[in-house]
């Protein structure tokens, strides 16, 4: 579902097929690198560290985006807490 939301997203004020795709790509491109490294079971401790860290990164760009477009979704802005 966030894939969904994310390239409709990226398209809604682009208007840009090409936009929405770079948007899809780049949110699936991690995959490439970090599956061979996983599935190979050359997983290290600094890796792992690495990893975690980008995920905690990640995951507070994310809450805040959330909370943002949270926002925007709520026509009447008295509802709010």
């Amino acid at each position: 579902m966030q894939s969904v939301a994310r390239v409709w997203l990226a398209y809604r004020p682009s208007g840009s097929i090409s936009a929405t795709a770079a948007i899809g790509f780049l949110s699936m491109a991690p995959y490439i690198v970090i599956t061979p490294i996983a599935a190979a079971g050359h997983i290290t401790i600094t890796l792992l560290a690495i990893f975690g860290a980008t995920q905690g990164v990640s995951n507070s760009i994310k809450a805040s985006a959330r909370r943002a477009l949270f926002v925007q979704l709520i026509d009447d802005k008295n509802d709010l807490p």
